[in-house]
């Protein structure tokens, strides 16, 4: 059964119909109203005045369209963006595609989305005066400063740039150089926090010539410190960047050349660098800050901090600190461009075979950046497994270690080590000042051998030609010796000044081919200055005796020993048998007890004078049928002379002292390999009651007696004894 619609639902079906038609038809015709309204040319004008308002640039462009499907949209071809008072483009792009926000685009203000730039290209150049500038325009003053630098993220959410360009040209200085080309430049800015942050990434390639293009990318955020909206947008004029930066393969020698410092040679390979920084704006201009930085070429590795204050004003300056990995001494110079070191010194590294192994520590650079302007540098250069020649036959110096700290006044070097031959350097220590012009050397150097060792370095004519020692006579040499010198030198003037220098010897013992007894068991003590050797102190065993010695010596004039003391200190039964051996089977001497010889030292270096006492008196002494003595008896020697330069020792008086007795003498003796003498002893009349107890002259033990005796002869000391030939005449 069909049911039947009734006149009046059908007539209501109608109308809705009718209603939905209508409805349709309006807002098709609004739309393509609004399409029509946005399109017309005072609405782009108007959108276009808000950008030029906010950049604070004008543009211009070959076609702009609007587009509201599928989301409102502003399509720009061939703009160019120009600064007002200059006709030379600031920036150039063949296309920008603006995705706008359909509530503000109603409301009458321009939001994008989203901006495109593609093929963008701009020009970054550096003036005569050393101020960076874009384009052609000169640099502004505050006053020309409208809008913001950072307007546009008052209606920019989110920034892309594909293939953009960067031309950097620097015409500060004398010769005009190539420009660096940044290419291939990729930008993504994505809003975080609106109105106040962005985050950034960028990529982009350097072509360096007939090598291969650098790669590089940032990766950071940009702060706006007052935010940025649409009501304010100057406000954004105080921004702070942040990032990470990483350049791979950058050729340090082609940057250098763009920007009028040419290097010829080093930095070979490419390096890589990697650094963190901030850029923070200041009252005037902006600071830019690595936190840290790293660059690797070949086995150097470099990482430090460094700051720029005052970039966008006429004096920026830089800051930055440095360090180094260690590498060997060698490969570092050739990585070094030969401009920054002289030839010189080049040549003077190579003539020594200069090796070793550097490391760069706590190293500051300071100065302002300008074509004239020089840098402060000061640090420290630690060198460790050093090797150098100082030419001739002298060895080379090994294993050289120590810390250099430097500046353009100054170097300072501490903790210097090392091995010359045989000789241990230890501790050792130099200033250089005027190092750049005429060099004067301030140092102290320790250093310690074994006496042995040093008899056979000093004995090498070839490398000590004024050594005048026969030293090669000296045998069985043991022992250690120390040495501390402090001297001075320029030597550009080829001059050596000792100011101070103290040599230890310990526990020295030797032999030598002309002395019949050894040398053992000898401690000495001198101190050399430019005018005076103090021999602080001396001790030890010749053959049978003990020795000690002390006094100075004075350089100024002629040099002459001053407060000279010696004293010989022997065993009587020791010294026995040497006398035995110059008296015959016969007449050998008997002694026992303490032998005690003290002697002073005066005069001219090369004609000393002496004088002195032997002690005898707690010592037995004993020639058979002439002459004997006991402990108890008091006896002593004394005597003065001098030493010519003829080497002839003469005694001008020696006295034979038996309370109350006296007996005087005199004689002489020239050094020679065979000693030549002559002596006479002389008494006036004695009573041989006057002889102290424990006193006598063979069998005679009365009378009077007057004695003279007189010699003369020769005698030869061997190693295992010695011989008397001669004459004597005698009166009593």
């Amino acid at each position: 059964m069909n049911e039947q619609i009734s006149p009046h639902v059908s007539r209501s079906r109608g109308k809705f119909l009718l209603l939905m038609a209508l409805a349709i038809g309006l807002m098709a015709a609004a739309w393509w109203a609004i399409s029509w309204f946005l399109n017309a040319q005072t609405v782009k004008s108007a959108l276009v005045h808000q950008v030029e308002q906010r950049t604070g640039h004008r543009l211009e462009f070959e076609d702009l369209e609007l587009r509201l499907f599928p989301r409102p949209r502003l399509d720009l071809r061939h703009v160019k963006m120009f600064d007002r008072q200059i006709d030379a483009p600031l920036l150039s792009t063949k296309h920008v595609d603006v995705a706008l926000q359909i509530g503000a685009l109603l409301e009458g203000r321009a939001v994008a989305t989203h901006v495109v730039l593609e093929s963008p290209r701009i020009t970054v150049r550096r003036d005569p005066s050393g101020q960076w500038t874009i384009g052609e325009g000169k640099p502004e003053t505050a006053s020309d400063k409208k809008g913001s630098p950072f307007g546009f993220l008052a209606f920019v959410r989110n920034l892309l740039i594909v293939d953009g360009g960067i031309t950097i040209v620097d015409q500060s200085g004398s010769v005009q150089t190539d420009p660096v080309l940044l290419t291939s430049l990729q930008l993504t800015m994505t809003e975080a926090i609106p109105g106040r942050s962005v985050k950034i990434q960028v990529s982009g390639e350097m072509p360096q010539g007939t090598g291969e293009s650098a790669l590089f990318n940032i990766d950071g955020s940009l702060v706006l410190l007052n935010g940025a909206d649409g009501e304010s947008p100057d406000a954004a004029s105080l921004a702070q960047a942040e990032g990470t930066i990483r350049i791979h393969r950058l050729d340090i020698r082609h940057v250098a050349g763009s920007f009028d410092h040419p290097v010829s040679s080093g930095f070979v390979p490419p390096v890589q660098l990697l650094g963190r920084l901030r850029l923070v704006p200041r009252p005037a201009g902006y600071d830019l800050i690595v936190t840290d930085w790293r660059a690797g070429f070949s086995d150097v590795s470099l990482q430090g901090t460094a700051t720029v204050t005052g970039l966008g004003t006429a004096g920026p300056r830089v800051s930055a600190d440095l360090s180094s990995s260690s590498v060997p001494l060698k490969q570092t110079l050739n990585q070094v461009p030969a401009e920054w070191i002289p030839a010189d010194l080049r040549n003077k590294l190579s003539e020594h075979a200069v090796e070793g192994f550097i490391s760069v520590h706590d190293t500051h650079v300071e100065g302002a950046l300008g074509p004239d302007e020089r840098f402060h540098i000061a640090g420290a250069v630690e060198i460790r497994d050093g090797r150098f020649l100082l030419g001739g036959s002298h060895p080379a110096i090994r294993d050289v270690s120590a810390t250099v700290l430097y500046d353009l006044d100054q170097i300072r070097v501490t903790g210097l080590r090392g091995n010359y031959g045989p000789v241990r350097l230890s501790d050792g220590a130099a200033l250089i000042t005027e190092w750049r012009q005429e060099p004067m050397v301030d140092a102290r150097i320790s250093g310690e051998v074994g006496a042995a060792d040093l008899i056979a370095l000093l004995n090498n004519q070839g490398r000590f030609p004024q050594m005048t020692m026969r030293l090669s006579q000296f045998e069985q040499v043991t022992g250690e010796v120390g040495m501390v010198a402090h001297v001075t030198s320029r030597p550009g003037k080829r001059d050596l000044d000792i100011e101070e220098v103290s040599v230890a010897i310990r526990n020295l013992g030797f032999r030598h081919q002309n002395v019949p007894f050894p040398f053992r068991q000898i401690e000495v003590s001198v101190r050399i200055l430019p005018k005076e050797v103090y021999l602080d102190h001396l001790s030890g065993h010749a053959g049978f005796a003990r020795v000690e010695a002390g006094g100075r010596v004075t350089l100024e004039g002629e040099p002459s020993f001053q407060g000279v003391a010696l004293k010989i200190t022997a065993d009587g039964e020791d010294l026995a048998p040497w006398l035995q051996g110059a008296g015959g089977e016969k007449f050998k001497p008997k002694v026992e007890g303490l032998i005690v010889l003290s002697a002073s030292i005066a005069g001219h270096l090369r004609a000393p004078r002496f004088q002195g006492r032997l002690a005898m008196d707690g010592t037995a002494f004993e020639i058979p049928h002439v002459f004997s003595k006991s402990k108890d008896a008091p006896a002593g020697i004394r005597f003065e002379g001098e030493l010519r330069e003829d080497r002839l020792l003469s005694v001008r008086r020696c006295e034979l002292i038996l309370p109350p007795v006296r007996l005087t003498g005199q004689g002489r003796i020239r050094l020679a390999d065979e000693l030549e003498f002559q002596a006479g002893i002389a008494s006036d009349a004695l009573s041989l009651k006057q002889l102290p107890r424990g006193v006598r002259l063979g069998p005679v033990s009365a009378g009077v007696i007057k004695a003279e005796l007189k010699m003369e002869g020769r005698a030869q000391i061997a190693r295992h004894g010695s011989r008397v030939a001669g004459c004597a005449s005698t009166m009593a």
